[in-house]
């Protein structure tokens, strides 16, 4: 999954609304009220000056294994220039939100179906229709509506999310039905996917320039994203690899207490 040049935009990596889709901040589908407020403590900027440093240091690593030491380094740096892994995960307020939703979904789908889960969530008219406008209208459904950059990249790791998933079980050639067979450890992995595409994206926004500012052709910056993008996968996996799927609840009640503890154990990997 290349990327374009560093920090040229807020990107989608896999396109998958359709164009005859409503855009992801549309109110044209139903959407069920929160039973509670995620917005505690607002996005801030940081002190990153230590952190851009270290970013620009990664940029100049001679090897893959330097590079490597150095982006562990870049990572803690932000982390903490960024007031530490409980304050991210406090300002992480869309993606708190989306990644409630998310996993919400899938733990249905897990326990009863995929109709049930759309059923769940307001879209018992999608069932049985074609496959891509289900998941087009699942991403609107799925994703923030408050219109700021923080919300925009959860809607972002969403997307990635399901693309994953649609791939995962061939939706292109086989009925949505075939979703009914998600298990936990594949639901794990789409979650995964969603919040490593958060933390990069967010990651990338907030100090990709000092790649793009760099004295690296725009291949390698590519490579460089890519690299970042692994190393935080990678940094994930490993956080879920000791987190138990039956602690894993995102039913309603549950779903709020294990994404909070989801994203604080992911920024304290980094961190």
């Amino acid at each position: 999954m290349g990327t374009s040049k560093s920090n040229s935009g807020l990107r989608r990596n896999t396109p998958l609304l359709p164009d005859y889709a409503p855009p992801p901040n549309s109110d044209d589908s139903p959407r069920p009220p929160d039973d509670e407020a995620d917005g505690d403590t607002e996005p801030t900027s940081g002190d990153w000056s230590n952190a851009k440093a270290a970013l620009t240091a990664v940029t100049k690593a001679n090897s893959g294994g330097d590079r490597r030491k150095r982006m562990t380094a870049a990572a803690r740096t932000y982390v903490s220039g960024s007031g530490g892994s409980r304050r991210l995960q406090q300002s992480s307020i869309g993606g708190r939100q989306v990644g409630r939703n998310l996993g919400r979904i899938l733990f249905t789908i897990t326990s009863n179906g995929v109709d049930s889960a759309l059923a769940e969530e307001g879209l018992s008219n999608l069932i049985g229709q074609r496959t891509e406008i289900v998941f087009a209208m699942l991403a609107n459904q799925l994703s923030s509506n408050g219109g700021t950059v923080e919300e925009t990249i959860a809607n972002i790791a969403v997307v990635e999310a399901l693309s994953f998933l649609y791939e995962e079980f061939n939706l292109d050639s086989n009925d949505l039905t075939t979703l009914d067979s998600l298990t936990e450890d594949q639901a794990n992995e789409v979650i995964q996917v969603y919040i490593s595409t958060y933390i990069f994206e967010r990651w990338i926004h907030e100090l990709g320039r000092k790649i793009e500012d760099s004295e690296l052709s725009e291949s390698q910056v590519v490579e460089l994203e890519d690299e970042i993008r692994e190393f935080i996968q990678q940094s994930v996996k490993l956080n879920f690899r000791d987190v138990p799927l039956k602690s894993m609840k995102f039913d309603r009640g549950n779903d709020k207490k294990t994404i909070d503890e989801i994203f604080k154990q992911a920024y304290k990997m980094l961190e």
